[in-house]
């Protein structure tokens, strides 16, 4: 069960991931897209961490 749900917050990374590359590339706003892809890392990173450290 614990592998779905990092299967899932992997997918859900991954498309916050490329919306953030989108906003580097296609509107130029630099700013924005590392905050997003920042985000995205760290709130799979954290929450995997202590799912699977129980």
């Amino acid at each position: 069960m614990k592998v779905l749900l990092l299967l899932f917050m992997l997918a859900s990374c991954f498309y916050t991931c490329t919306y953030g590359m989108n906003l580097l590339k296609k509107y130029n706003n630099k700013l924005g897209g590392i905050a997003v892809i920042a985000l995205a890392i760290l709130g799979t990173c954290i929450p995997a961490f202590v799912l699977f450290s129980r």
